[in-house]
């Protein structure tokens, strides 16, 4: 098992005073600033080499300061090891008051008699240059210059220096010079519990009173220079790491596709959180085998870290620290709760299970604590799903048949027209034998119906690339009584356009004897088309005690159950796209009829292209001669 270790500190921030610019290397020679109009000391602290003897190593030191230009010594002094490293007494000279865009140049010797007798000599040349002084206010300076801002904690200690090193240097001897040095919070007065103890700001207790930023200053001969900026954020006392895991939820119930989170809290008890020293992990499955454990990150390095789609978020609480006091209700000390987030995404079947949270701290004495989640299946949900999904499927199959229903006739057509295999030849000359009544002595109405139909169905029968056999034009009519099954023979199809005409004529009862004959005895297929108003007739007539009648009406009846049927409307309704395609559907598929409807096709396509050609040409002659 891998755990993750988190090591978050919010405490032990170095306090660093305002950044200052070193005026002089104690190495090198330098050239550095002083403001004009206040003293600047040249010293005798040239070396650090100095520093790496002990005292015994050291017998006396000498210091000896001169002008470089005039050679004038204005310092010479010779000191014991204590006196050199006391500090109480200024080892060096002073300029009184530095003039503007005046160079001073003066030379430092430094000569160190070591307790064996042997002689160290160190030497360096300063040069000073007078630089404008700019005075500024209080609030000025605290907006110009940097600051850190050091967490104190309440009831806790603090202490602020007056700076040592300063840019330009400040060189001052209070025994020397008329100096005030002053310290101020908030450009203001200091707070009752903060005390000044020999130039050093002191807190012995900070409260939130305390908290602010204080400033240093130094006034000599009417100039004030702020010298040191500091700021101090009062915060509650840390908690007690004392932990407890609470969760939202002991159980969780999900369908797989869910985006699934689970949260759950560390409390760390009263007080600003401080740091997590924890081992914390999330862990799927009690027993060994097939283990999980998830990887916490924090917050802000789960963009650099996030490489799965599980992921487990450590969200530290926020702790305010105070520039300023605080209202009453703020100053309440807070319970230290750190958020704990696991991320699943969209969950799988497998991810079902327990999930045990682990937070083990690594300070002494060690302690952990967990807790444990559950994932479950919502059955419910999941059985809704399931009957919701069968519903879809049966709802979508009831509307892909009722489709297919209604468009059967489309399909059918389809399968047949590319898919279904041709059918036998025979050596039979035609397509379709077309049978029907017409005569003279028919009504006006009924004889264009009539003419209507047998016209449209001998033009979509050639369209089909079918020969049509016609015993009205093409027969012999001498001879067609005795012709007529010869006729029929030579077609595949026997089609009979019924009107009430047909079913009273002797000679179309006759023809559809013979044609029911061809049927049952050459397997020739009817297909009779029904003309508007002729079923009931039939029906009507079927039912007649004429028992000739009736007789030819009921087996006309059972030829048309046992054949195809083409119900035609009245030619206002007549839909003859759809009469198109049962006719095809009815015909059988032949080669010989494909072969000429393609070709028929060919033909009609290169007439078009002739035709357009022809008159690209003609309008080309016409803007010739225009």
């Amino acid at each position: 098992m891998v755990f993750v270790t988190f090591l978050v500190t919010l405490v032990g921030i170095t306090f660093a005073s305002s950044v200052v610019q070193e005026c002089y290397n104690n190495e090198n020679d330098e050239t550095v600033p002083g403001y004009a109009g206040w003293p600047y000391g040249i010293n005798c602290y040239i070396t650090d080499d100095i520093y790496d003897y002990d005292y015994s190593e050291l017998d006396e030191l000498k210091c000896v300061i001169s002008k470089k230009d005039t050679g004038h010594v204005s310092f010479n002094k010779t000191v014991t090891v204590e006196e050199f490293f006391d500090h109480t007494n200024y080892l060096g000279t002073f300029i009184n008051e530095i003039r503007e865009n005046y160079t001073y140049n003066y030379q430092v010797h430094l000569n160190v008699t070591l307790a064996e007798g042997e002689l160290q000599s160190y030497s360096k040349q300063i040069s000073i240059v007078g630089i404008p002084f700019s005075e500024q206010t209080c609030e000025e300076y605290i907006a110009t210059s940097p600051t850190q801002s050091p967490i104190v904690y309440i009831d806790s200690p603090k202490q602020f220096n007056f700076p040592a090193e300063l840019c330009p240097a400040l060189e001052v001897d209070d025994n020397i010079h008329n100096v005030t040095r002053i310290w101020m919070r908030n450009c203001s007065q200091l707070p009752a519990n903060v005390q000044i103890r020999n130039n050093a700001l002191v807190i012995p207790s900070a409260n939130f009173d305390t908290a602010g930023i204080y400033t240093s200053a130094v006034t000599y001969n009417g100039m004030t220079r702020f010298v040191t900026i500091e700021s101090v954020c009062v915060q509650n006392p840390p908690s007690t790491n004392q932990h407890s895991i609470t969760c939202t939820q002991s159980e969780l119930y999900a369908s797989v596709g869910d985006n699934i989170a689970m949260h759950c809290k560390v409390r760390l008890g009263t007080g600003h959180f401080t740091r997590l020293d924890y081992k914390v992990y999330w862990q799927k499955n009690s027993s060994m085998e097939g283990m999980v454990v998830f990887e916490c990150l924090l917050l802000n390095e789960v963009q650099r870290n996030n490489q799965s789609k599980e992921i487990c978020i450590l969200e530290p609480p926020s702790s305010p620290c105070y520039l300023y006091t605080p209202s009453p209700e703020q100053q309440k000390p807070r319970e230290a709760i750190v958020n704990v987030f696991l991320d699943l995404g969209q969950i799988t079947s497998n991810a079902f299970g327990p999930y045990v949270f682990t937070a083990t701290t690594n300070l002494e004495p060690s302690t952990d604590d967990s807790a444990t989640i559950y994932l479950r299946m919502d059955v419910e949900t999941n059985t809704a799903i399931i009957v919701g999904s069968v519903l879809g499927i049966f709802g979508f199959c009831c509307l892909l048949i009722l489709v297919v229903i209604l468009n059967r006739l489309v399909l059918t057509v389809f399968w047949k027209r590319y898919f279904k295999a041709y059918g036998d030849e025979n050596d039979k000359k035609y397509g379709a034998y077309i049978d029907y009544h017409y005569s003279i002595d028919i009504d006006m109405f009924a004889g264009e119906e009539i003419k209507h139909f047998v016209n449209l169905t001998r033009k979509e029968l050639v369209g089909l690339g079918f020969r049509v056999y016609d015993d009205h034009k093409d027969g012999d009519q001498g001879m067609r009584a005795m012709r007529l099954e010869e006729n029929m023979a030579l077609c595949h199809r026997i089609v009979i356009i019924l009107n009430s005409q047909y079913v009273k004529d002797d000679w179309n009862t006759y023809n559809f004897q013979k044609a029911f004959q061809q049927m049952i005895h050459s397997k020739i297929r009817l297909i009779f088309i029904i003309l508007p108003g002729v079923k009931p007739y039939i029906k009507k007539q079927a039912a007649k005690n004429d028992i000739a009648t009736s007789g030819n009406c009921l087996v006309l009846r059972e030829a048309i159950r046992l054949n195809y049927a083409i119900h035609c409307q009245d030619r206002k309704k007549f839909d003859r796209r759809q009469f198109q395609l049962q006719l095809e559907y009815a015909m059988p598929k032949l080669k010989s009829a494909t072969d000429i409807r393609k070709s028929e096709i060919g033909r009609h396509s290169m007439t078009c292209n002739e035709m357009n050609v022809n008159s690209i040409s003609n309008n080309e002659v016409h803007e010739n001669v225009v």
